[in-house]
Order: C-alpha cells, then structure tokens, then sequence
C-alpha cells in the first residue's frame, strides 16, 4: 500500500523601511525580519521560513520576497508591483540499508508553503504570488535478502490553513502542491512505492484581487513514481481539499483554474487527484472564466474527478464554466448570460441561472 495522505498541519513575515534608505544598504539581516532573512534594497531573501507571530514587510517599491521554509507568519508585500515566491523544503531521502537490517527508510514528508497562521498579502499594486509545497524525499534503497524498499515521502501542501490575499491590482497567484516522493528500490525484495502529491489549497482562502484580468491558478501535486520493479505509483495531490476562494471585487471579472494533480507512473495503483474536492468558490461580479479539471493517471487507474462538492456561486456577470472530469456537485450561476461546460457527468447546474449547458468532447 502506497502512502497516503491522513490529515496535514501552518508564515509571519515582518520588515519595514523606507526604500531611499534600503537603496543604500547591503544585502543584510534587518532587525525587524526573522532570523534567515537578509536585504539587499527590494530584495529581500529569507531561508528558514516566517516563524508565527513575526512578519516580512516589503517597501513601497517593486519587491521581490523569497522565502524557502514554511510561512506561519506574515508576508506584506505592501505597495509596489511585488514578486512573492515561497517554497517548501523538500523532504529528507531514505535512508539505504543492507545486510541484518532488512527495510530501508521511508522518504521525508515535503513541507507546506504556508502553514497554520500564515498570511500572504500582495497589497496595492500589480503582484505575482506564487505558493509551492515541497517535494516529498525519495524511498530508501534496500541491499539486504527481502529486504523492503522505503515508500517515498509525501508531497507537502502549497497553502494549509491560512491566507493568502492579492490586494488591489492585476495579481497572479499559484498555488501548487509538491511533488510525492519515488519509490525506493530492492535488490532482493518489494520496491517502495510511490507517494501522494501534495494539495494546493487545504482548510485555508484566497482572495484573487479587486481588478480584472487577475487569476488564480491552483494544481495539486505530482504523485511519487513507483519504484523500478514495482507497481504501485502515488495518487496525484488534490488541488482543494477544504478552503475558500473568493474572486473579489473585480468589476469585469477573474480567471480561476483549479486542477488535481497527475499520479505517478507505475503500472498498479495510481489514481488522478481531484480538482475541487470541497469548498466554497464565490466568483466576481464581473465575468468569470472558471474551470475546473481532474489529473490524469498515468498508471492503470482513472483521472481524477473534477468537482465534487461546492458550493460554487458565480455571483454576477455573463461567466464561463469548464468542468473536465467526473461531477457530483452543484453549480449556481448567478446573475447574467452564463454558459456551462461538462465533459463526462454533467452534475447539477442550475438551469434557471445557467443560460447555456453545453457537453462537448
């Protein structure tokens, strides 16, 4: 049996000067930031994550925040057209054994983007976000006479319950879940196998933006490969688990593309991830381009359904809606001239505020 997903656990970032001082200064530690973090005018770089309760506040320029390690604090990318980029560590590889001590050690879990507590905030200005869990370590190799290989680590999450908000302005955000780890191999015995993807969005929210023309992009990630000689591959990461995304205020509308991850190659288990597995998605009053799409097997299993349980409310405007994959949820539309397409089930859109049910191939 390939490693699963059972449950997952949560950035706080704070800097602040003005930016004609930051012009001259160094690449160094700021007294307000976490420890890791260094400066380099709107540079600002931190390696060991944003611990709970501090915060990595931006300039009033065009910042560019780095962050490896997990947000449990706060980001405040502040004004500026702001780049924010965080990942998660990728987890440790198994250990290899041989001789008397049989099964060898199971790959590290990836680490969560942002965790428990963590905020991210684009502010006023036009930002690109982007969120993205660690990868899962590799299963170790076992030398030894049947001998286990070690399962591959999990993939960690993009966002797990906390908040992630682009502000005003035209913002990109991406949201994506690591990749599970491979499979260890075994001379001698069953190969390890191939671990679950990480998931975009889990118990947390995002809020897109105030202007048209942002988006939100959030995939699950990649399932861990079997190991070579093995069977069983990882089930590519849901892309939302639990959480709320809200368009926000954008008078002509956003584009939201919400995608469950690949699974693994392998050629026994390994199911596609699903798309929106449960949530709540409020669109804009402007018009919306929303679609939602199961990952692909890449073993012998089926893609991953694409929606499962909503609610999804388009709000106003004459929105669009891209269903590809399996479908049990219901649909709102809202207000407007809004068209809905489906692939396979059609699940339930409203009639009265779906103008247009379209299914096509």
């Amino acid at each position: 049996m390939r490693r699963q997903r059972a449950g997952r656990a949560h950035l706080t970032v704070a800097v602040s000067l003005a930016a004609a001082h930051l012009a001259f200064v160094p690449a160094s530690a700021h007294a307000a930031d976490p420890a890791g973090c260094t400066r380099d005018g709107t540079h600002i770089t931190c390696t060991n994550g944003v611990p709970k309760g501090q915060t990595v506040t931006g300039t009033s320029g065009d910042d560019t925040i780095e962050v490896t390690g997990t947000v449990h604090g706060t980001i405040d990318g502040g004004d500026g057209n702001d780049t924010i980029t965080v990942h998660g560590r990728n987890g440790a590889p198994g250990s290899n054994t041989s001789g008397r001590r049989a099964d060898a050690d199971n790959g590290g879990d990836g680490e969560n983007a942002v965790g428990s507590g963590g905020t991210v905030l684009g502010g006023a200005g036009n930002d690109i976000i982007t969120l993205i869990g660690g990868n899962g370590g590799k299963g170790g190799t076992s030398f030894a006479r049947f001998g286990k290989g070690g399962y591959g680590g999990l993939g960690g999450d993009s966002v797990e319950a906390g908040v992630v908000d682009g502000g005003r302005g035209i913002n990109l955000i991406t949201l994506r879940g690591g990749a599970g780890g491979i499979g260890g191999a075994a001379s001698n015995g069953k190969p390890g196998d191939g671990a679950t993807g990480g998931r975009g969005l889990d118990a947390g929210r995002v809020i897109v933006g105030a202007d048209q023309h942002s988006s939100l992009t959030i995939d699950g990630g990649t399932g861990g490969d079997a190991a070579p000689g093995g069977r069983d591959s990882g089930d590519g990461g849901v892309a939302v688990w639990r959480g709320v995304m809200e368009g926000g205020t954008a008078p002509e509308g956003v584009s939201i593309d919400i995608t469950g991850g690949d699974s693994g190659r392998g050629s026994g288990e390994g199911w596609g991830g699903v798309g929106f597995f449960i949530g709540e998605l409020m669109g804009t009053p402007g018009g919306d381009d929303i679609t939602l799409e199961g990952g692909k097997s890449r073993s012998s299993r089926a893609k991953g359904r694409a929606f499962v349980s909503g609610p999804l409310d388009t709000k106003g405007g004459d929105d669009t809606i891209t269903v590809r994959g399996g479908v049990t949820a219901s649909t709102q539309c809202g207000p407007g001239n809004d068209t809905y397409n489906y692939t396979e089930q059609r699940g339930i859109p409203n009639r009265r505020t779906c103008e247009h049910i379209n299914r096509f191939r």
